[in-house]
């Protein structure tokens, strides 16, 4: 039974899991982001490429009359600023890119959950038996066929993008240089989003399989969710005994507001209403205790121990206990009906006081 009690079979509960995201436990592959990176970078190159290629060019062709620029200009560092503002212009874009491609795939994948106990010193990465421990755990075995997958896609990818352009390089012979760049160009390019876009999608299966085994790492035993309920909720004996006070304070209120009452109004057991009107403390009647199913049929039940009249009207009763709580006044849409009501307990209770008082019967 202990075992069976230690079994982690349970899903991990909201608290558990936000404790593990302050503690830095999230699902993150470095692959997916890694590929997003060289496929965003690839990209930029790709996108940026005539104006990278024309703003060497015009860093190419101000350093040849550098000599003569020195000489007109007489200053060295506005002419190095000005041949950096070329570079920046063409390289620039390709840095914002890669940087978006950087903080953009880790802030989804982990949604801000940035940990401080992450940059503390951790002794445990350096210890050698846990190190071995480490070279022979599912991580470990995982990281090894993720790299061996690598491996095979890209050489598969080279084999795949050469052997069907063998034809187009071997026709290359005797070209001009700038035709022969511009076809190596293109297969650098399409070689290159190939290989990205595979890597991406191993990253997104690495992504799959660490959210799982974050999951799996976070399972609990019954017995860790029965321990963490007491530690959040507290121990439901105490609790149960909490309830049973309050339900047990709420009833001696109920009691000593019910004996004020003029009227209980009832449907028959499903619903009742105490009414009381005080003409010098409170402008309208006022329901002073209400309750369903058990609590109307107690109320009810104390009612005539009280000796307070009892009246059955369903739909007064029903619309009492939908819109008025316990200590307010009735709304003005009543007030015709509880008039009614209150007459007539008045007419009987004066009839009944007559007929005491002429023939000395209770």
């Amino acid at each position: 039974m202990a075992d069976s009690a230690q079994e982690k079979t349970e899903q991990a509960t909201p608290h558990k899991k936000q404790e593990a995201r302050a503690s830095g436990q999230v699902a993150y592959s470095k692959d997916l982001t890694g590929a997003l990176l060289f496929l965003a970078g690839i990209s930029g190159l790709y996108m940026a490429g005539d104006r990278l290629i024309a703003e060497l060019e015009n860093v190419y062709t101000t350093s040849l009359s550098l000599p003569v620029l020195l000489l007109e200009t007489q200053s060295p560092g506005g002419l190095l600023a000005h041949l950096g503002s070329f570079v920046i212009a063409g390289v620039m874009p390709i840095m914002m890119i890669a940087l978006l491609s950087t903080l953009i795939p880790g802030l989804a994948q982990t949604q801000l959950a940035l940990s401080p106990k992450k940059l503390a010193m951790d002794l445990s990465k350096v210890s050698p038996m846990k190190g071995i421990k480490r070279l022979f755990s599912m991580d470990a075995i995982a990281n090894l066929a993720g790299s061996l997958l690598k491996i095979a896609l890209v050489g598969s990818l080279v084999w795949y993008t050469l052997d069907g352009a063998i034809d187009r390089i071997g026709a290359l012979t005797g070209r001009p240089l700038r035709e022969i760049l511009s076809l190596l160009l293109e297969l650098i390019f399409l070689l290159s989003f190939r290989v990205a876009a595979g890597l991406a999608t191993i990253g997104f299966l690495d992504l799959l399989y660490r959210r799982w085994k974050n999951n799996k790492d976070m399972m609990m035993s019954k017995e860790d969710v029965k321990e963490e309920r007491k530690r959040t909720e507290g121990d439901p004996k105490i609790k149960g005994r909490i309830r049973e006070i309050q339900r047990s304070l709420a009833l001696q209120r109920m009691r000593t507001d019910l004996k004020s009452a003029d009227v209980v109004v009832r449907n028959p057991t499903h619903f009742a209403v105490a009414l009381r009107y005080d003409r010098a403390q409170d402008p309208s009647p006022k329901v002073v205790a209400k309750g369903r199913g058990l609590m109307a049929l107690t109320i009810i039940r104390l009612a005539e121990e009280y000796g307070i009249e009892v009246v059955e009207n369903r739909p007064l009763a029903r619309e009492l206990y939908r819109v008025v709580r316990i200590g307010d006044l009735i709304p003005e849409k009543l007030f015709r009906a509880v008039a009614e009501l209150l007459a007539y307990v008045y007419r009987k209770k004066k009839k009944f006081k007559i007929r005491r008082e002429t023939t000395g019967v209770e």
